[in-house]
């Protein structure tokens, strides 16, 4: 995690699995706490703003199903 106050930016790099069958997700749950968010110090907000940017990349499988005879 790299935090810059000057610009008032906080720069994560996580990766999170999350399996569709079971349910089951491992990653980081909290990227920065609400109270840290919040503290007008942090200068996070601006003018009652906030920018969230988040890249994503989601990865399936697909299944070739076979035809049945019966």
């Amino acid at each position: 995690m790299e935090i810059y106050k000057k610009t008032r930016t906080v720069d994560y790099s996580l990766a999170v699995l999350c399996e569709r069958e079971s349910g089951d997700s491992y990653g980081k749950a909290e990227l920065i706490s609400l109270e840290e968010l919040k503290d007008e110090s942090n200068g996070y907000f601006v003018k009652d703003t906030i920018v969230l940017e988040a890249v994503m990349l989601c990865v399936s499988q697909r299944l070739k199903l076979v035809e049945s005879t019966i």
